[in-house]
């Protein structure tokens, strides 16, 4: 890890009141935290330590079809969306109520992509959005 990166790292949970909250576990060489917030996940992939996130690659464009930092279920459309309930009990994590990066993955799973659950047909991406 850069020291830079190591010591933001070690400043921001001696600083938050979350840190205690946090699950530190080994992801492909380095220390996460399971549970991180997505500007966490975001500071290794933005290319510096690991590959750029599809949304990242010009200047951090949250507004792809499958965005994070946004509400769920997004307004208006409570009706093509299952409830924050029932995703919730599926393995779906909403973070103070908006998709984020540990929503669709899990860096326990060691498998590719880290899902929360396979997607085979589709089944993760079914979990939230409902056929009509």
């Amino acid at each position: 890890m850069k020291p830079i990166l190591y010591f933001l790292v070690i400043a921001c949970c001696i600083l938050s009141p979350l840190c205690a909250f946090a699950e530190q576990i080994a992801h492909h060489g380095v220390t996460a935290d399971a549970n991180a917030a997505a500007n966490e996940c975001i500071s290794c992939h933005d290319g510096s330590l690991s590959h750029i996130v599809a949304f990242c690659r010009v200047l951090c464009d949250f507004s792809t079809p499958h965005s994070i930092l946004k509400r769920y279920p997004p307004p208006g459309k409570q009706r093509e969306y299952a409830s924050a309930a029932t995703v919730a009990s599926k393995g779906i994590k909403l973070q103070n109520g908006l998709v984020t990066c540990i929503s669709c993955h899990n860096l326990r799973n060691p498998a590719k992509n880290h899902l929360v659950v396979d997607n085979t047909d589709s089944k993760l991406c079914m979990i939230c959005h409902i056929k009509k």
